[in-house]
């Protein structure tokens, strides 16, 4: 089984339509080709990205608990960082001494990803200037009111 097949054995196991073992054998072919992924020399990139996930995860719980004033998920500070971790991981790939074609792909994968959000982080960033824009031309129009008013 591959890994949507344990997600759906898992689901299964949830809603009480499948056993433990079943779960387990899905679990054990998953364990099995992360082991020969380790074995072909990814463990550290996997390692890599087992740690920026959970640290994701972790922001993720910590973003649920503020309160729902910020759009935390999508600050555009937020997704810079993100970017320049993609980008990071791309250039550690294409240095990698026996890069492969593969790791090229892979690389570029996390190209592609950085681009996708500095693009997120550029719109957030201009909606916030328009807002900003906004907000001064009804302050300017409420004051010449105000004195037109006097």
């Amino acid at each position: 089984m591959r890994q949507p097949q344990l997600a759906g054995a898992l689901s299964r196991f949830l809603t009480h339509a499948q056993n433990v073992r079943q779960v387990c054998i899905a679990a054990a072919e998953v364990d099995i080709m992360i082991g020969q992924l380790r074995a072909n020399g990814m463990g550290a990139i996997m390692e890599d990205e087992k740690i920026r996930r959970l640290q994701r995860l972790a922001q993720r719980l910590l973003a649920e608990n503020l309160p729902e004033t910020e759009d935390i998920a999508f600050a555009p500070d937020r997704l810079i960082n993100e970017a320049l971790d993609a980008g990071e991981q791309a250039l550690a790939l294409y240095k990698r001494g026996h890069s492969t074609a593969a790791d090229k792909r892979l690389a570029a994968r996390f190209i592609r990803k950085a681009v996708g959000h500095f693009w997120h982080a550029a719109q957030h960033c201009i909606r916030e200037a328009q807002y900003a824009e906004g907000r001064h031309q009804q302050s300017a129009t409420h004051r010449t009111a105000s004195t037109e008013a006097s």
